[in-house]
């Protein structure tokens, strides 16, 4: 029984270790596979409790994607005393009490594991003979690793969530609609230096999917402000790009090499951050409108051949629905945020 306690607080370490690294060091493979199920489970929690008429307490899930990053760390540390408790108990002589030289109680070994994880260090509790005056030392080890790694798996987050917030800004400046993006661009005869845009932020939704990839507790960091929300503005810069390349006549959209590779970033973008699977069940996005476009003057295509082609792009709409129900916004939520910025 005792060397059965020994072998299952080593496995838990392993797995507990095999966790950390995996979230923290092996950048693009994702989350560790606990991390990854708490996470998930916490967020679909938030957006169950989030949910109400007229779309989601976005403060309620901004608040949650702290608390799952904080989790994270907290489970870790959870686990890791858990699987060092195991092994102090397996043997009455594992942890004594310095004073008296008597096995320590349970309590006592709990107290053990934890003031030396965190590196405190005990002199009423200590270690057995033989080997075991090797625990503390190998517990404070431990914690030494989880915590460094934690503490600096945070800073790269939380940057990665500002230069998300720094995305939806610049296209919250092209323009609040995917039609407003055009016809601000609008110059008459062209769209002036739109294609530059789409130029500069290319690199940066790329980067924002291998952020995500990278570190994925940036997926459940939600912004309750519209202006500041990564997956609107995705949505509001594909809807553009999808304007350009199916509504705006021929002969007056911009390069053709820039739009075709600002919708291949987005592309990309969709398949890093794993929409596909977000998109089971989702109803896809309804297209976006010509009228807007043809008020302003821009020549556009006929309605017959601008439905025909977003209709072919119905997989891609979904992959974006999937998104924005990810991030707790809703397909009614984007068309009223549609209506009431456009008016």
């Amino acid at each position: 029984m005792a060397a059965a306690l020994v072998v299952l607080g080593l496995i838990v370490l392993v797995v507990a270790g095999v966790d950390v690294v995996w979230t923290v060091l092996a950048a693009g493979s994702g989350a560790g596979p606990l991390t990854a199920r708490l996470s998930t489970v916490a967020w679909r929690v938030a957006l169950a409790l989030g949910r109400r008429e007229g779309g989601s307490r976005h403060a309620l899930l901004a608040v949650f994607g702290m608390v799952i990053v904080v989790g994270m760390l907290v489970s870790w540390v959870v686990v890791a005393s858990g699987a060092w408790l195991l092994i102090a108990s397996a043997y009455d002589g594992a942890v004594r009490v310095a004073e008296s030289g008597e096995p320590a109680d349970l309590m006592q070994r709990a107290a053990f594991v934890g003031v030396n994880l965190f590196t405190l260090g005990s002199s009423d509790v200590v270690g057995g003979d033989g080997l075991w005056q090797f625990l503390p030392t190998a517990i404070a080890a431990s914690g030494v690793i989880a915590l460094t790694l934690g503490i600096g798996y945070i800073v790269p987050v939380a940057s990665a969530v500002a230069e998300r917030r720094q995305l939806a800004q610049y296209v919250l400046s092209l323009g609040p609609t995917p039609e407003r993006v055009l016809t601000n661009a609008w110059t008459g005869s062209d769209f002036g230096a739109l294609g530059q845009h789409l130029v500069a932020l290319m690199p940066m939704v790329h980067l924002a999917g291998e952020h995500q990839l990278t570190y994925p507790a940036v997926a459940y960091f939600h912004s309750g402000r519209e202006e500041a929300s990564s997956s609107l503005s995705i949505v509001v810069l594909d809807d553009a790009v999808s304007l350009l390349r199916h509504g705006v006549a021929a002969g007056v959209r911009p390069d053709p090499a820039t739009v075709e590779a600002m919708a291949r970033t987005t592309d990309a973008f969709l398949d890093t951050v794993g929409t596909e699977a977000l998109a089971g069940g989702v109803e896809p996005l309804p297209p976006p409108d010509l009228g807007p476009l043809r008020a302003a003057g821009i020549p556009t295509v006929c309605d017959a051949d601008f439905h025909a082609a977003m209709a072919g792009d119905a997989q891609r709409r979904r992959q974006l629905a999937g998104l924005l129900a990810h991030d707790g916004w809703t397909g009614g939520a984007w068309e009223r945020r549609r209506r009431s910025l456009a008016d």
